[in-house]
């Protein structure tokens, strides 16, 4: 195999089969759009729509193919922050709809107008909190709220969209990065970079390694593993301390002689960017960072911080000094097999815009601030 002078492959190998993927990517390009997509499990097929977004061309599709009423699924805190009774301790709640309307059945944040149409005695149960808990998840990786209408359907359609419930879990599951895709030279004002990309088996979610300088890959290497931040990284906003962070990191990165900057590409602590903006407004009415994500029915943190271990796996690094003040870090890049050496404080300043941001990953997320 041809190898550059810093030891890196500079050869592609083929691709294995990428059934899951492919799969996944068409449900997530109709789940966004509106329309329905047939998750399948053993033997059984229900159709899925995300409620966020469904449209009447979808609804139309559901009604030829309905063999029951609709369910709405929809996490227990995105149901609880936007007024519908909840009644349960379960993480996924399953309504009764006495019928389909596309027209405005919800908001920008959430459940809209057409309240009398969900029957506020929750369908519980085994069985049907499973399968509601994989209809949300497939819907959660299209990046749109935790929310989404359910039927059951004796035959999958063959016209739409669908997915076996095992290639869902084969991507959440795995860390899914293949060979370096291509690598180049990157000149910057902390001198010469080289940026390799990495091919993600998530739609959608390739990823990147920034090797500053000449880091030394026989012993520990110098690393920060950040996530990618639109708001903080590119407009410089004030809400978070991404934008310094990052440069940060590269500044430190430069005048230890080099290292390497994994930039991932899981905005907003993993739930995307427009979801991210939805949780600014909420923000906005006095609830903090981690609590925001929670309302809208996310976890405080949906970030796979394994595929940042698979990246540097695949460079050849597998001891590393970690820039971070996050545990969920170091916890997973050892878990992942990566020797943490030593974990290097990474702190900035407040100030009067992100201090309770700051504040709020210290008590709630364990940062070390």
């Amino acid at each position: 195999m041809q190898q550059d002078s810093r030891g890196f492959s500079s050869s592609r190998k083929p691709y294995p089969a990428l059934g899951d993927d492919v799969a996944l990517e068409r449900c997530i390009y109709e789940l966004r759009r509106g329309r329905p997509v047939a998750l399948c499990d053993h033997g059984n097929t229900w159709l899925i729509m995300a409620a966020e977004v469904f449209s009447a061309e979808g609804v139309s599709t559901l009604a030829d193919w309905a063999e029951a009423e609709p369910f709405l699924i929809i996490s227990r805190q995105l149901a609880f922050f936007h007024g519908l009774q909840v009644e349960s301790d379960d993480d996924i709640l399953i309504y009764s709809l006495s019928h389909l309307d596309a027209d405005g059945f919800f908001d920008i944040l959430g459940i809209a107008r057409h309240l009398h149409n969900v029957s506020m005695e929750s369908l519980g149960g085994d069985s049907n909190h499973k399968n509601g808990a994989k209809a949300v998840a497939l819907v959660k990786t299209a990046e749109l709220l935790p929310a989404a209408i359910m039927i059951p359907c004796r035959k999958r359609p063959d016209e739409l969209a669908s997915i076996q419930w095992q290639q869902v879990r084969n991507i959440l599951e795995g860390a899914g990065i293949e060979p370096c895709a291509v690598q180049a030279r990157v000149p910057m004002e902390a001198g010469d970079a080289q940026v390799l990309a990495f091919r993600s088996h998530w739609p959608g979610r390739d990823h990147l390694a920034v090797i500053v300088g000449q880091p030394d890959f026989s012993g520990s290497v110098l690393v920060r593993m950040h996530s990618e931040c639109f708001t903080g990284d590119l407009l410089g906003s004030l809400r978070c301390d991404c934008g310094e962070q990052l440069r940060g990191s590269i500044a430190v990165i430069e005048r230890e002689g080099g290292g390497i900057l994994l930039y991932l590409s899981q905005e907003g602590r993993g739930i995307g960017l427009i979801n991210k903006l939805k949780a600014y407004n909420i923000q906005d009415r006095g609830i903090d960072t981690v609590d925001a994500n929670v309302a809208l029915g996310f976890r405080p943190d949906e970030r796979n911080y394994s595929v940042g271990a698979a990246i540097l796996r695949h460079i050849g690094v597998d001891a590393v000094r970690l820039l971070t003040n996050n545990p969920l870090k170091v916890t997973a890049l050892r878990e992942s097999g990566i020797n943490i050496v030593e974990r290097v404080p990474h702190r900035f300043a407040a100030n009067e815009h992100n201090a309770g941001y700051l504040s709020a990953k210290a008590k709630k997320a364990g940062h070390w601030l």
